[in-house]
């Protein structure tokens, strides 16, 4: 890492160590720190994370490929963890990270259920496991939803009750995840808007917020199949046209919240991870963007 020493702005460049856990969660991909290693301030947790990750570290790149960092060029693989301890409650305080890999932005608006499921499999290496999880359940406290959550695995010979994933090669251990009173993580109900469904521009769409708030949208009312790869529906201009529209006056209408609880405005909205997701019916199957 490169760091600026006084006024004369010499540069300085030397290792620095930071243990950090790289984990599989579900279908994601990323890393878990522990905040006991890490800085205080919010800045620099954001340019360790840059430097870890391979991601830019100002503005964009849009040919950034990361060969340099342990992110892997898709959203669900630039995932980051903070955690600490509350020793008094016994309970692990987390806070989530979303990172892209063309662009510095550090996004902490959110929670990310796939990733808190590697969160037990870390506790289990540290020496706080036995008293963290004394029946196989941990309990986490998420503070960007300020969501209590409980994981639970089950001991079986020689360590792990193993799942199979689809889409994923090989048996991971088995983690559930119980969310406590999930709604309103960033909105001020289930439904924010009031309504089941809302049109936007014509086009039908739910607005729903359960563990993080997200946009629901029929395949066939985009003018697309749903059986659609991620490159075409990413390189499909007038498609990310209006999944953008959408997002942005659904975001308003949903007076979704940011960490510190300023409702967010449109340029809020469009930097921001506001999940939106295709569904195609006859056999739900789903395109995240």
């Amino acid at each position: 890492m490169q760091f600026n020493r006084g006024n004369n702005m010499k540069k300085l460049s030397f290792p620095i160590r930071i243990p950090l856990y790289y984990v599989r969660g579900g279908t994601s991909t990323g890393i878990v720190l522990l905040q006991k290693y890490l800085p205080e301030k919010k800045e620099l947790k954001e340019e360790i994370l840059r430097h870890i990750m391979g991601v830019p570290l100002e503005g964009r790149n849009e040919n950034n490929k990361q060969l340099q960092g342990l992110g892997r060029g898709i959203t669900t693989s630039n995932k980051a963890f903070i955690i600490d301890i509350d020793y008094q409650s016994k309970q692990v305080i987390s806070t989530f990270a979303q990172l892209e890999k063309e662009s510095s932005t550090v996004s902490w608006e959110v929670n990310c259920g796939n990733m808190t499921s590697s969160i037990p499999l870390v506790i289990r290496d540290l020496s706080e496991e036995k008293w963290l999880m004394p029946d196989g359940k941990l309990s986490i406290f998420n503070t960007n939803t300020n969501k209590n959550i409980v994981c639970t695995m089950t001991n079986v010979a020689p360590k792990y009750q193993l799942a199979h994933m689809p889409g994923v090669i090989g048996d991971f251990p088995e983690v559930n995840v119980s969310f406590e009173d999930p709604a309103c993580s960033k909105t001020k109900a289930l439904f924010p808007t009031g309504n089941l469904i809302d049109k936007v521009n014509g086009i039908p769409v739910t607005g729903i917020d359960v563990a993080v708030p997200m946009i629901i949208i029929n395949a066939e009312s985009l003018g697309i199949t749903g059986y659609e790869n991620p490159n075409e529906i990413k390189n499909n201009k007038v498609l990310q046209e209006k999944i953008m529209e959408i997002r942005i006056e659904m975001g308003i209408k949903m007076e979704i919240r940011k960490k510190n609880g300023a409702v967010m405005n449109e340029k809020d909205l469009y930097q921001s991870n506001l999940k939106m997701q295709v569904l195609k019916s006859e056999n739900y199957q789903s395109v995240e963007s």
